[in-house]
């Protein structure tokens, strides 16, 4: 008797804030389908896109990670301490401190430009961390370590997820951000092993320009090289137009009024069908 006066009264609480059960069920099934009261669908994007929004993101984990086996025996063919490694290395997040605050303000506005120009970071800052050798200059390798944490585009690559895929596809799209980051955090130091193989240490003047050390620098700015012209050419801007005009309708929508059920079927007062009790 207990769980039944416990399930009348949780179907009144649903009929008071919806209207009526099968309203509660079409306004969920809307939402999911991001088709609310039948309004236009989320913007979509093309699959060649999101392809390339997340190779992005693990373009740049592998590129973070490729240098950390070689940090030290950089620092030391320069004449420092291999503890040096530990500021080489932590340039990168450094400056992703502050393209975070950019690229999330940026984005607002547009994602292939903001991906663009993080690419472009990116591939400078490799080229430069590969000519510190020769340069014998332990300050191009701080700041090519440091532009390449500028180019860090995971803040336009989540938010992409987050705002052109449908909640069906949302937590796929999360979870694929997730493994694309993973899969680069793989590669990188698996990069940089098979480099070692390929690549003379650092030694003679004669061969600074070409070393285990530089190799990773090269082998990256040719990979952001290539990436940057697919991006140019294949990847898809959002049309913001339609995505502000759903956000606006879905606002209209959540803001109409139902008429409320009594128990004896009657219509009382009206209550926004989004608001909760509270």
């Amino acid at each position: 008797l207990g769980d039944d006066t416990h399930d009348d009264n949780n179907q009144l609480q649903m009929e008071t804030r919806f209207g009526s059960i099968e309203n509660m069920q079409k306004l969920r099934s809307q939402s999911i389908g991001g088709d609310l009261d039948g309004g236009p669908p989320s913007p979509m994007v093309s699959q060649l896109s999101k392809f390339l929004n997340l190779a992005s993101t693990s373009l740049y984990m592998c590129n973070y990670n490729v240098t950390t086996p070689t940090s030290g025996l950089y620092a030391k063919l320069l004449g420092f301490d291999e503890a040096h490694a530990g500021l080489i290395i932590g340039m990168t997040p450094a400056a992703v401190i502050i393209s975070s605050v950019l690229y999330s303000w940026w984005s607002s506005y547009s994602y292939k430009r903001a991906i663009i120009f993080a690419s472009s970071c990116c591939a400078i800052g490799n080229l430069i961390y590969a000519f510190a050798l020769p340069c014998n200059s332990l300050t191009m390798v701080l700041a090519g370590r440091l532009m390449t944490g500028f180019g860090s585009a995971r803040t336009i690559n989540r938010r992409y997820v987050a705002d052109y895929y449908n909640l069906e596809e949302r937590t796929a799209g999360m979870a694929d951000f997730v493994s694309a980051s993973a899969l680069g955090m793989a590669v990188g130091p698996g990069l940089a092993a098979f480099l070692s193989y390929v690549a003379p240490e650092g030694g003679s003047h004669a061969g600074r320009w070409w070393t285990v050390e530089t190799a990773p620098g090269y082998v990256m700015f040719a990979f952001w090289c290539v990436y940057l012209v697919a991006n140019i050419i294949f990847f898809e801007e959002p049309d913001r137009v339609q995505q502000t005009s759903v956000k606006e309708e879905k606002a209209v929508t959540s803001d109409e009024r139902v008429p409320l059920k009594s128990h004896d079927g009657v219509n009382t007062e009206e209550q926004p069908c989004a608001k909760t009790a509270k």
